[in-house]
């Protein structure tokens, strides 16, 4: 399955090329022609996710220690980039993202959640760590009902399980969380018109596609930061249901109904990039 991965990952972040090392905070307001009262200290990691930024604006953020921000909440990003963010990553210190698994239809969350129309630049000589949240496995198919039987009274078929949904997709390192997984279809309900009349089977309703991930925004890293990225791993598919229990009359009669069919399985959601788009959801 072919993912689209919208990834610049630059150099320098409007900076001089010659200063990298980025490890006083004279050098900071130089290349990035701010004032100490620009930066904001974050102080505290969280285990619910953080957002930094606002939409449409341009914030600056530093961090001095070592902080973890993961998200216990199901598809939530440990830490999103709203607007254009600075992040400054001082010498010695690391920052830790963590997203949330994908859980039933509802997909993963980023590491660090990066959409696209937002900008993330980080800096510094510090380090990040991002890890997305692993896909969900696809749901399993519903069991068919046996026919309805009652000997010389009435043979009538089963009806059909229900499909199994698809699994939400992984998170990305940095980038997007995982697509929603589809619904599984509805089993066919049985005709059962008469006690030995004639009913034919009733097919079930197919069930809907998994969505992609939204694409990701734009990316610069400064060559003295340390990332290590990685996207959430991919669900396995369900298993489909069993078909019920086939049941005929005496010869005499030769009357006969089938059981239900099995609901098909729910497919996994799928795997994420490192760096880019989150996986896409599996198929009901």
């Amino acid at each position: 399955m072919t993912k689209k991965l919208l990834l610049i990952i630059a150099l320098l972040c409007a900076f001089a090329q010659g200063a990298l090392a980025q490890n006083s905070w004279e050098e900071v307001y130089a290349l990035t022609q701010t004032t100490s009262g620009d930066w904001t200290a974050i102080n505290s990691g969280s285990t619910s996710g953080h957002t930094l930024g606002s939409t449409g604006n341009t914030t600056y953020y530093y961090v001095n220690s070592n902080l973890s921000f993961t998200n216990s909440n199901v598809g939530g990003s440990g830490l999103t980039i709203r607007g254009t963010v600075y992040l400054y990553i001082t010498s010695g210190t690391t920052l830790t993202c963590t997203g949330a698994n994908a859980s039933g239809t509802t997909g993963g969350g980023a590491g660090i959640e990066l959409t696209e129309g937002n900008t993330l630049c980080l800096i510094g000589s510090g380090t990040v760590n991002a890890t997305g949240g692993n896909a969900a496995n696809g749901g399993n198919g519903g069991n068919g009902d046996n026919s309805n039987f009652e000997y010389n009274h009435y043979c009538q078929p089963g009806s059909g399980g229900a499909g199994g949904n698809g699994g939400g997709g992984a998170g990305a390192g940095i980038g997007t969380h995982g697509g929603n997984g589809g619904n599984g279809g509805a089993g066919g309900a049985a005709n059962r018109d008469s006690d030995e009349g004639t009913n034919l089977g009733v097919a079930g309703s197919a069930g809907s596609a998994g969505a992609t991930a939204g694409s990701m925004g734009t990316l610069y890293v400064n060559m003295s930061i340390s990332v290590n990225v990685t996207g959430g791993s991919a669900g396995t598919g369900g298993t489909g249901g069993n078909r019920g229990y086939n049941a005929a009359e005496d010869p005499g009669n030769q009357i006969s109904a089938s059981g239900g069919g099995g609901g098909g399985a729910g497919g996994g959601g799928g795997f994420a990039n490192n760096i880019g788009t989150g996986g896409p959801g599996g198929g009901g």
